[in-house]
């Protein structure tokens, strides 16, 4: 069991309150270009100058505690507005303000014509609140209030060009998918409640890690619990069956694309569960379940990949695919190289995202890499951002993606076999082609429209996060290497140093020598070769052959929204319209239309004694107060 310390920490809310303030502060003073973006990039910035303070102060195994105040009570139940702060989740906060802080720098140009950028970032510094308040809540009461805040969030920046319906389309599947899946983490609220009288993530753990009280709990408690976390991570993390909302979510603005997208809402569900990893790393069977639906949407979201021709599109699909390595990690039972995956995808996507704004944006807003064509020369940096994240995406060797999707393969073939390894391996290597696919179309061949012709290169505030983004997304990956190499391991280390109890089953024995430097060999050559092939294929610009039915099911996204659209949409639209005229014709008109009709007949029955005759009224009057002077008296 690890033995964890825990130390009463200076403030931890002041890293959420900081980008809180300035949510607040854009929305109400409404600041003109270019202060808002620098008053909302300060302040995230400032979280990020707390959280890089906070993680040099305390050494791995040991928990910084804020405690907060109470929040509110309901009988045995305590909800803690309280934070805690583990090795792990202190890497997390550097992720999450870090890159949040160069995407706000790059949004400052970005956005800067925008007609009400004041808005724009105060939804964004709310949204790195709200998953502040995710990461660091010591209770999932607190988890959960960020868990909406980001979906909020979400929604209002998918939207933010809500003058245009598909825009506002895109925000509000955003917001209802999410909706569907946080059900999930309702139910698991009400298990903790009802079971283990707390919300409180270290309590349950504890609560769970007790033999005696364990034991006592019935069989399907634990169950239930996490799977209904697990239910709400597809939605958040985009898994099937609930991953349509992401690539959808392609309608807001570049930055907003790059923040959901790489350190922030999607990680969500894994952040949830590595925190709560010694109640899942238990539970076999679900386990399983999480790894083939990740195989699935690893395999799914790169198949659609493969064929789309919007730019950003691509890198949406990629998002979903990695999600699903993420995922696949968590069912092999190693929540290290799941995290380690999510702290080197948040580098290299962020890259490729705000890079594909710069291209889009030198583009004169043109999206379709089918019209691109011959930009290295154009926006030589833009295209130099764009292949250290192809090349880290695709694992090449000694890149962020090169360590942290090996370890992901690696464990999965010790725990799941050859065959999941392989399915996977093939997950991977299709990631290599559809990347390199869009990197050539874009770069490479010649200019394919007037835009490509007269495109240009950004400005300093947008290139200098991608240069930042560039060396993290070639070094981070090196904090967690083989033993085959060097055996550096800070990122097991943060992860395993977080949990308070002992693990339990899911142990597989380590590989040895010979079969790591094969896999790994197998992995790098074989994306390399495959990039290699996508290059070759076209260099000279889009395939022309004939479409193929299996190219339109690819283009097409496999019509799961249009079956969605036909088998859940419409029939819920069709009994919510019965329901509700079945309610306004009959519940309300009817009860409207009866109150009508007694005020009517009682208006008709009082007229009769209105004769207009003064000696009819006093006659009535004097019988009225004679009757009510029997009614006193008898009583």
């Amino acid at each position: 069991m690890n033995e964890v310390a825990n130390i009463v920490a200076a403030p931890l809310s002041w890293i959420v309150l900081l980008p809180l303030a300035g949510a607040v502060l854009n929305g109400s003073l409404r600041l003109k270009s270019p202060f808002n973006g620098i008053l909302a990039t300060l302040l995230c910035f400032a979280a990020f100058i707390l959280s890089c303070l906070q993680f040099a102060k305390f050494p791995e195994a040991t928990k910084l505690v804020d405690p907060g105040y109470l929040w509110f009570q309901a009988g045995h139940v305590k909800a803690q507005m309280g934070f805690e702060l583990t090795p792990f989740m202190s890497v997390m906060l550097l992720v999450i303000t870090g890159v949040g802080s160069l995407i706000h720098l790059y949004a400052t140009s970005y956005m800067s014509h925008d007609k009400s950028p004041w808005r724009f970032f105060a939804y964004l510094n709310l949204f790195v609140a709200a998953m502040l308040m995710l990461a660091l809540s010591s209770d999932l009461i607190g988890v959960f209030l960020g868990w909406e805040g980001v979906g909020v969030c979400s929604y209002l920046l998918v939207g933010y060009w809500y003058e245009d319906e598909k825009n506002t389309r895109a925000g509000m599947k955003a917001f209802i998918t999410n909706r569907v899946g946080d059900l999930g983490f309702l139910v698991a609220l009400f298990v903790a409640f009802a079971f283990f009288g707390t919300s409180s993530v270290s309590g349950i753990l504890e609560w769970v890690a007790d033999p005696v009280r364990a034991a006592a709990l019935p069989a399907w408690v634990l169950t239930v619990f996490a799977f209904g976390i697990f239910w709400a991570s597809c939605g958040k993390s985009a898994q099937i069956p609930l991953y349509v909302w992401l690539p959808d979510a392609m309608a807001g603005p570049t930055p907003v694309s790059a923040l959901i997208h790489a350190a922030t809402m999607v990680t969500s569900g894994v952040l949830v569960f590595v925190r709560l990893w010694p109640i899942f790393g238990a539970q076999e069977q679900l386990l399983t379940l999480v790894f083939w639906v990740a195989l699935a949407t690893a395999w799914m979201a790169a198949l659609i990949a493969l064929t789309q021709r919007d730019l950003k599109k691509v890198l949406a699909y990629s998002t979903v695919s990695q999600l699903g390595f993420m995922f696949a990690a968590l069912g092999a039972g190693a929540p290290v190289a799941a995290f380690f995956h999510v702290v080197t995808h948040a580098c290299f996507k962020a890259l490729l995202f705000l890079t594909a704004g710069s291209i889009i944006h030198g583009m004169h807003d043109e999206k379709d890499i089918f019209k691109m064509g011959g930009l290295r020369s154009k926006m030589p940096l833009s295209h130099l951002a764009y292949l250290v994240g192809c090349i880290a995406i695709a694992g090449f060797p000694f890149t962020a993606g090169f360590f942290s999707k090996d370890l992901i393969l690696t464990k999965v073939f010790e725990s799941r076999g050859l065959v999941a390894y392989l399915l996977l391996l093939g997950a991977a290597l299709l990631t290599s082609f559809y990347m390199f696919r869009s990197y050539t179309l874009v770069f490479w061949s010649k200019p394919r429209s007037k835009e490509a012709e007269h495109a240009h290169e950004s400005d300093a505030t947008i290139l200098t996060p991608l240069m930042i983004l560039s060396v993290l997304s070639l070094i981070v990956g090196w904090l967690e290497i083989p033993h085959v190499m060097g055996h550096v391991q800070k990122f097991s280390q943060w992860v395993e140093g977080s949990w308070t109890v002992a693990l339990r089953g899911n142990e597989a024995a380590e590989l040895n020598t010979s079969t790591e430097w094969l896999l790994m060999g197998i992995a790098a050559v074989g994306s390399i070769l495959v990039a290699i092939y996508a290059f070759k294929k076209y260099s000279t610009g889009p395939d022309t052959s004939p479409e193929t039915v299996a190219w339109k099911v690819s283009f097409n996204k496999f019509y799961v929204d249009e079956l969605y659209c036909k088998f859940i949409i419409q029939p819920f639209r069709k009994v919510g319209c019965k329901i509700s005229v079945w309610v306004d014709e009959w519940i309300l008109d009817g009860f409207l239309h009866g109150l009508f009709g007694g005020y009517r007949v009682t208006g008709q029955v009082a007229s009769i004694f209105h004769t207009g005759s003064v000696q009819s009224y006093a006659v009535l009057m004097l019988l009225g107060l004679l009757a009510i002077w029997e009614v006193a008296r008898i009583w």
